[in-house]
């Protein structure tokens, strides 16, 4: 069930939740979403670097934000920001405050980014 974000009140964002990674591509594919936050480890047999793929074969301008303390996960990382500016890590646990303020840095920056390729557009 969507959820809505404890953000001052222009800012509320719906939350949509998925059990799995299978439905998490699922939703991403149904839907239009601001930013996709997801953890490495999923109960299922998609892992979150799976959905990450699949959500950059359809969308490279989404931000996504990862959040685990996998350490196989932590090691590959790091490659993966170097060649994706839109994407960032939080390692567990994570307080709600940078958490929060991560997730509107990852959106100030998309939104420039935006902006910037629109402009050398015109």
């Amino acid at each position: 069930m969507p959820k809505k974000v404890g953000l001052p009140e222009k800012q509320l964002r719906k939350v949509l939740i998925a059990s799995n990674g299978r439905m998490a591509m699922d939703l991403f594919d149904r839907n239009e979403y601001d930013l996709v936050s997801l953890d490495y480890v999923l109960p299922d047999e998609i892992s979150g670097l799976d959905v990450y793929r699949h959500i950059r074969q359809a969308d490279a301008e989404i931000p996504i934000l990862f959040i685990s303390g996998n350490l196989e996960f932590l090691a590959s990382v790091k490659e993966l920001k170097q060649n994706d500016p839109l994407l960032d890590h939080l390692s567990k646990p994570c307080r709600n405050k940078t958490y929060i303020d991560t997730i509107h840095q990852l959106l100030d920056f998309s939104a420039k980014e935006s902006a910037r390729f629109k402009h050398q557009g015109n």
